[in-house]
């Protein structure tokens, strides 16, 4: 029954949000390439971290172990954070997070992967897109933007940046680039949050603004910044998973409610796939 829903649910998100313009986002996810597994430098250390509150209890008991899984099984390492007492909404923490686990220098990059997303059991090996010239990994999906924050007159289509899934190598740069998102003040309360300050830093916020002027892009972060292909942030409510275009190696149940999040990992549980 999920899984009628959840096909419709995809064509019809599909049929509405056909791109018909590239900006800079999509540039660079045209641009992105996979090093082979065996070309990777078997010697880079990368950490996965997620953190939750009490309301993804149920859904991080699955995704966490998961997680674990798969860092096992690649050789990576694997850590569930503590919640910080910011004083700012829970998705914000992921930025103190994030720079915390890099102040430690323990690792050569930190992965965050958000609580109600999940390694499937045929997952790629990250390290095999990583590219030292990059400092920072982000992902974007195609989104109706919509004019101010109202929600009704759809203007344009454009790549959205989603923070579900990130990569920051360990250094200055990351740790100044987590600063500078942390000291966006004005988007504490915003629909998206952090992920609306990140989209202002790098230039790419036309989702936020309305106008495509906006996604002009700020090379200084850009150029640092390699776009993950989606098998990497698959949405099924954005239509990003397709087992014909697309083999997912991160699921990412962003967009819908806690239930169906369930069952679609009860799913995937059922049938081996986790």
């Amino acid at each position: 029954m999920f899984g009628k829903i959840l096909k419709k649910l995809i064509k019809k998100f599909q049929k509405k949000n056909q791109p018909n313009k590239v900006n800079i986002a999509e540039k660079k996810l045209n641009d992105y390439h996979l090093i082979s597994e065996d070309q990777f430098d078997k010697g880079v250390n990368l950490k996965i971290v997620t953190s939750h509150d009490d309301n993804y209890k149920d859904i991080g008991n699955i995704t966490t172990k998961s997680m674990h899984k798969y860092a096992d099984k690649f050789n990576l390492k694997f850590e569930f954070l503590d919640m910080p007492d910011s004083g700012r909404v829970q998705t914000w923490n992921k930025i103190l997070q994030i720079k915390n686990e890099i102040l430690k220098r323990e690792n050569d990059y930190i992965m965050w992967v958000d609580a109600d997303a999940f390694f499937p059991n045929d997952a790629k090996n990250i390290l095999s897109v990583i590219d030292n010239k990059y400092e920072i990994y982000l992902s974007s999906h195609y989104c109706s933007v919509f004019k101010g924050s109202n929600y009704k007159n759809t203007i344009l289509t454009t790549n959205r940046i989603n923070c579900g899934v990130m990569i920051f190598k360990v250094s200055n740069f990351c740790l100044e680039f987590l600063e500078k998102v942390w000291s966006k003040k004005e988007y504490i309360n915003h629909f998206w949050y952090e992920q609306a300050a990140i989209m202002d830093l790098v230039g790419l916020k036309a989702d936020i603004t309305g106008n495509l002027n906006d996604n002009k892009g700020n090379d200084f972060y850009l150029n640092k910044i390699k776009f993950l292909s989606k098998e990497w942030n698959s949405i099924p409510s954005f239509g990003a998973i397709s087992s014909e275009s697309i083999r997912p190696s991160i699921i990412h149940l962003a967009g819908i409610e806690n239930d169906e999040r369930i069952k679609f990992l009860n799913d995937y549980i059922k049938r081996g796939k986790i």
